[in-house]
């Protein structure tokens, strides 16, 4: 890159550091960051959306301790951890077997070898007990599609009204400039009343940006996370090992390991939706769901999310998979 004219400032080559903060920008997406906050920018991006999330999940992979080194294959590295101490699993082949151990280099926790079947096997059982009835996701959906209609009518009135203020506030910008420039204000009173209209401009753009929503991508999405979890068992036996791996990595973001056994679970959204009834009946303390409009307001916070293209990338993985091809045809 430096050979093709990208230098720093001080005409030096970027680090790979540098090269790795550039990457993790989201300015190039058309965001931007004020007081903590994220926002849609009124900039054009010059990055695709699904190119950059893509690249983040290169990113983690590729770092220090990700749990998929190395080139022996294991079903449950980099997604199950151990309970007692917080650590990551890691799998080992010794000359008696391979097995699981947690990655704790002070090696101070007690936790136990585990045999690698014997863990691997626990998943099967696990996906047995999350089988809700499709008719009660079907439902759900029905219930998530009535609210997003509501809220694209409710959105539009209001969408009008913000774009009028806005509009308003670029006028009154031109105006004060104007006026700075002719002498007719101090340049000081123009800098402070300048910043109160970015302000009020800031948060009718953030406002106008969680109004701008196109259900149609997040609900299609939904409808495959729907017919994925009415079916996980049926698809983790008939799916090899990398398919196997695809799905564990689209519904968990953490299984958690006591004892040799399985005794917690994190879910990725909207698995944590969808199958939430079912984990309250294996594991203690989950998470409420809370009413629909609850429910949808998470959906939607979840479709704005980095996670959400890196589990949506998962999803189209799956359903790339001549099994599913087949299976949504029939339904």
């Amino acid at each position: 890159m430096y050979e093709r004219g990208l230098k720093t400032k001080y005409g030096r080559p970027f680090s790979p550091e540098s090269m790795k903060r550039l990457l993790k920008r989201k300015f190039y997406i058309g965001k931007l960051i004020w007081h903590g906050r994220e926002y849609k920018g009124r900039h054009k991006p010059i990055i695709e959306k699904e190119l950059f999330y893509q690249v983040q999940e290169v990113l983690k992979r590729r770092s220090k301790d990700s749990g998929e080194k190395g080139k022996y294959k294991f079903l449950l590295r980099g997604i199950a951890y151990c309970k007692s101490c917080g650590q990551k699993l890691t799998a080992e082949i010794h000359p008696r077997g391979t097995y699981y151990r947690c990655l704790n280099y002070n090696r101070k926790c007690k936790e136990p070898y585990i045999p690698v079947s014997f863990l691997d096997d626990q998943i099967e059982a696990l996906y047995a007990h999350l089988q809700p009835p499709k008719s009660l996701l079907r439902l759900l959906k029905d219930e998530m599609c009535e609210i997003a209609k509501r809220r694209e009518k409710i959105g539009k009135v209001e969408i009008k009204r913000i774009k009028r203020k806005i509009d308003e506030i670029e006028r009154k910008e031109i105006r004060l400039l104007d006026e700075m420039l002719s002498d007719k204000v101090p340049k000081d009173v123009y800098e402070r009343i300048q910043r109160q209209f970015s302000q009020e401009k800031r948060a009718l753009e953030a406002r106008l940006a969680t109004l701008e929503i196109d259900y149609k991508e997040p609900l299609d999405f939904l409808d495959k996370c729907i017919l994925i979890s009415s079916m996980l068992l049926y698809l983790h036996k008939r799916f090899n090992f990398d398919q196997k791996k695809t799905l564990l990595k689209a519904v968990f973001k953490r299984i958690y390991v006591k004892n040799k056994a399985i005794v917690d679970v994190e879910l990725n959204p909207p698995f944590s939706i969808l199958l939430g009834d079912d984990i309250k009946k294996l594991f203690k303390n989950p998470p409420s769901r809370g009413t629909e409009e609850d429910v949808f307001e998470q959906f939607v916070k979840f479709s704005f999310s980095e996670k959400f293209l890196i589990t949506r990338e998962y999803i189209s993985q799956i359903f790339s998979y001549p099994l599913l091809r087949h299976l949504k045809k029939a339904a």
